[in-house]
């Protein structure tokens, strides 16, 4: 059963590689129009178990939202319209039946979430509009926390960020 459950977490790993960094829900326009973002995570218990933080991946969202210049309100405040969630799920290789090997995988991903109104009663209810995620490994004895917080960075927010200005701004080159 182990076996099978590794092979088909393998095969899956290697076609989410091959399609790693793409948009996988929605489409970049519904990013258009977005002027506050509040940002949170939710990570699994063998996550935080390595020592990877909620609070440091928000904090990292953030700051580079932040910095491109895209507003963010904090998640405690009333009226929220826009959610980026970041979520990490994160999963320990067996050795055998009693160790662990210290080899792990995770599946980082960010989803933009949006009120959408239901014609009954005029409901609002959040709606993934925008989604991205990569499958990653992380052999025994890596640094999982800072790997975890550069592909977070590097290759989820980037994204996400230019996706959000190509709709918003497209005469704009983020790059300078």
């Amino acid at each position: 059963m182990k076996k099978t459950f590794i092979l088909l977490f393998l095969l899956s790993l290697i076609a989410n590689l091959i399609y790693a960094a793409r948009p996988s829900v929605g489409d970049i326009k519904s990013l258009k129009g977005i002027k506050k973002i509040s940002i949170s995570a939710q990570i699994s218990e063998d996550a935080k178990c390595r020592l990877i933080l909620e609070q440091r991946l928000t904090a990292i969202a953030e700051l580079n939202l932040q910095k491109s210049g895209i507003i963010i309100i904090p998640i405690d405040s009333t009226g929220i319209e826009t959610l980026l969630l970041i979520s990490l799920d994160f999963t320990e290789i067996p050795y055998n039946n009693e160790q662990k090997s210290g080899n792990c995988f995770y599946y980082l991903r960010i989803k933009l979430m949006q009120q959408a109104e239901i014609n009954i009663n005029k409901l609002f209810i959040p709606v993934t509009t925008w989604e991205i995620g990569i499958w990653g490994y992380l052999p025994r004895g890596s640094n999982y926390s800072k790997r975890i917080e550069e592909v977070l960075q590097e290759q989820l927010l980037d994204v996400f960020i230019s996706d959000y200005f190509k709709v918003n701004y497209p005469n704009v080159d983020i790059d300078e």
